[in-house]
C-alpha cells in the first residue's frame, strides 16, 4: 500500500510539473523560440557530417574506358572484369562494354582493386589499380591480335 501511494506521488509530481512547464511554454513563446535557435547548429553540423561522410565513403563508383591503343577509338562489348578482397566479403563484376566502350560500376570498395578487360581479337589488359575517389575512371587501351 505504501509503494502503490509512493508511486502515485511521484507520477503526480512529473504531470504537475509536465504541465506547469508546458503552460510557461504557452504564456513565453520567446524560449520556445530560443530552444528552436539553440538546435539550429546541430542540424549544421549534422550536415557537415553528411557531406564529410559522403568524402570519406567506403565506395566508388568506378568508371572504366576501353579503346583502341591505336586509333582510340571505343571497344564495345569488352568484358570488364572487376574484383576487390577490401572489406568482409569479395567484391566481382564482370559487366560489357557500351557502344562508348565504357562501363560504369557503382559500389566498388575503395583500396586496391584488380581490373581486367578482355575482347575477341584483343590482347588483354588491365591492372591492380588504387581506388581512393567517389568516383573514378580507369583507362585501359587494348592492342589488336595479329
Amino acid at each position: 500500500m505504501k509503494r502503490s501511494f509512493t508511486v502515485l506521488a511521484v507520477v503526480a509530481i512529473l504531470c504537475l510539473d509536465w504541465q506547469l512547464a508546458f503552460s510557461q511554454s504557452l504564456q513565453n513563446p520567446s524560449q520556445e523560440q530560443t530552444k528552436d535557435e539553440t538546435t539550429e547548429p546541430n542540424k549544421k553540423e549534422t550536415e557537415k557530417e553528411d557531406k564529410k561522410d559522403e568524402k570519406t565513403s567506403a565506395f566508388t563508383i568506378l568508371r572504366v574506358e576501353v579503346t583502341d591503343a591505336n586509333t582510340s577509338t571505343p571497344i564495345t562489348g569488352a568484358s570488364v572484369y572487376v574484383r576487390s578482397d577490401q572489406g568482409r566479403k569479395t567484391f566481382e563484376k564482370e559487366p560489357r562494354t557500351d557502344t562508348s566502350g565504357v562501363v560504369r560500376i557503382s559500389g566498388v570498395p575503395r583500396g586496391k582493386v584488380l581490373v581486367q578487360v578482355t575482347a575477341d581479337g584483343w590482347f588483354n589488359g588491365g591492372d591492380n589499380y588504387n581506388l581512393n575517389q567517389s568516383e573514378q575512371t580507369i583507362k585501359i587501351k587494348l592492342k589488336k591480335e595479329n
